[in-house]
């Protein structure tokens, strides 16, 4: 038998073979052939194992005749067959450790090539964590420098509030001195609302037939120093007003004296013509231009404080009533309209909108 190198040799194709399990060996001359080449496949394999394997008929004849004549070597015969079947077994299996090992040296390999770069990754996540560290050790230092800037700025608008209360509260005051100031040059007018006009009519006569009517003391156009309509987009019902300019405060207090106690005055009482017309008389005095944002004002908050009703009134006040029977509220300025309360509210209401015009819009409360 020949072993080269774990390397046997089929004598028919003459090729070496190094998985024995694919050979068989004469038990006389040891030669090795494939089974392929013997022509045996499947079931023949395992019959052909079975038994004593003869390369030719002459090793099979050799082998009879040394049966024959040495029959006393028959033990012998067969415990070599014995070892070589082992041998063969061991070198299969010694195949098949060997192929074990390399696979496991492959997986060996892999598995420190896998250590490396998990090493790798490793050392870059530590990498990666000390920077996040440092990181958020600078984010710590800005977030407390921002608290500390923070508190500094609330003070300071806290201070600034503060301020800005004291001058919204002054500009207020001042508003109102002026409104007064204002109101004290027309305190000699009235406006009387509800009279219709007539083309080429003369306003100061039909002034004077409204006080006749309320049987005031000075009918004459002696006090009436003028009268006109006010033409503007917006008057009652569609008639303009008319405001009418007294020769002393006197005679427009009677007017409102008289008019109180008369009670409602229909527009088809004052003249003939106005039969039909269902209008009713109105007096009030001048508003200044305060004295019209306030009332504006006041009734672009009427659904918000839920207000039923907002009329003018004397002295340049603005008369609210939240409901039918209700107290009658004044309001005199517009901080104290900023200070109001929604009906059955406890909290003030924020009217930051309601700010004195003259104010810059960033100094506004």
């Amino acid at each position: 038998m020949s072993d080269e190198e774990d390397e046997y040799f089929c004598y028919i194709c003459a090729k070496p073979e190094t998985n024995v399990t694919r050979l068989i060996e004469c038990v006389q001359c040891n030669k090795y052939a494939h089974f392929r080449c013997k022509k045996l496949f499947g079931n023949a394999v395992t019959r052909a194992k079975s038994k004593p394997f003869f390369c030719s008929v002459d090793c099979s004849q050799m082998s009879s005749h040394n049966i024959r004549q040495t029959t006393t070597n028959d033990d012998i015969i067969h415990e070599l067959q014995v070892l070589g079947n082992a041998v063969k077994g061991v070198k299969h299996d010694s195949e098949k450790f060997r192929l074990l090992f390399e696979d496991t040296r492959m997986q060996i390999a892999d598995i420190v090539s896998t250590s490396k770069q998990i090493e790798k990754s490793q050392v870059f996540l530590t990498h990666q964590f000390d920077q996040l560290t440092a990181d958020f050790k600078s984010f710590k230092e800005e977030v407390g420098s921002v608290k500390a800037e923070n508190s500094k700025i609330r003070k300071e608008l806290k201070m600034w509030q503060d301020t800005c209360g004291d001058l919204v509260g002054s500009v207020d005051r001042l508003e109102v001195d002026m409104d007064n100031i204002n109101r004290s040059a027309k305190a000699k007018n009235a406006v009387i609302l509800g009279l219709p006009a007539m083309q080429d009519e003369d306003t100061v006569e039909l002034v004077c037939m409204l006080c006749k009517l309320l049987n005031c003391e000075f009918v004459g156009t002696s006090v009436i120093q003028c009268a006109r309509r006010i033409n503007g987009k917006q008057h009652m019902n569609g008639v303009p007003p008319i405001v009418v300019q007294f020769t002393s405060e006197r005679e427009k207090e009677e007017l409102f004296r008289r008019k109180r106690a008369y009670g409602v005055v229909l527009a088809s009482k004052v003249r003939d013509v106005f039969n039909g017309s269902t209008h009713t008389i109105t007096i009030r005095d001048e508003m200044t231009a305060y004295g019209r944002d306030l009332l504006q004002q006041a009734k672009n908050l009427q659904e918000t404080l839920k207000i039923k009703y907002v009329w003018p009134g004397r002295d340049g006040k603005i008369l609210l009533r939240r409901q039918d029977g209700g107290k009658i509220e004044q309001i005199s300025s517009k901080l104290q309209l900023a200070g109001l309360q929604p009906t059955n509210s406890k909290r003030v209401l924020n009217l930051s909108g309601i700010s004195p015009p003259n104010v810059p819009q960033s100094k506004r409360m």
